[in-house]
């Protein structure tokens, strides 16, 4: 595991994390390449199904380890729905909630590939400023209210994975139809 620095807040419904230093370089430019391959100039958001995590880099399990240790979600795992997000300056980023693809949803994993911008949750009747910076991730509980901070300057890229409970039972993902 890399060095991170972590920072959590506590609100109503669970946690927000920063985790900050977790991604190295090659896995940051990994992740670029991969968000352009799906970047349209028209979607300003993009959901990915896919039935399994095999299409993304072979690091990303390792990552899962190292937010399990961060959280300690060991009855978590990673869910194969992908958000990737792209903003410019001027674009409208409204409060919304993260809808749930699967009953067994529970965190959203957002990877910042760039510099530009950050998140705002709304928790205990206030609203928090996070900023991360390129290579940081923000793990959340699904149950915040959040909207992507205005941007300045420059373009906004950002790799978003799911996190669910285990199920044993039915391990196999159904895509929405």
């Amino acid at each position: 595991m890399q060095n991170f620095e972590v920072i959590r807040w506590t609100g109503e419904c669970g946690y927000i994390y920063l985790i900050s230093n977790i991604l190295m370089l090659y896995q940051i430019h990994d992740m670029i390449e991969y968000v352009n391959n799906y970047k349209t100039e028209s979607a300003l958001q993009r959901i990915i199904h896919r039935k399994s995590l095999t299409s993304l880099p072979p690091w990303i399990e390792d990552l899962n380890e190292d937010l399990k240790k961060v959280h300690g979600y060991d009855n978590y795992e990673l869910l194969p729905v992908f958000t990737l997000t792209h903003h410019s300056p001027g674009d409208e980023l409204d409060w919304h909630f993260d809808s749930r693809h699967t009953p067994n949803e529970k965190y959203k994993m957002v990877m910042y590939l760039t510099e530009s911008g950050g998140t705002q949750f709304r928790i205990n009747n206030r609203t928090l400023k996070v900023k991360p910076h390129r290579g940081d991730i923000v793990l959340f509980d699904l149950c915040y209210e959040h909207r992507g901070s205005p941007i300045k300057a420059g373009e906004k890229l950002l790799f978003g994975m799911r996190i669910g409970l285990i199920d044993n039972q039915n391990k196999e993902y159904k895509e929405d139809e």
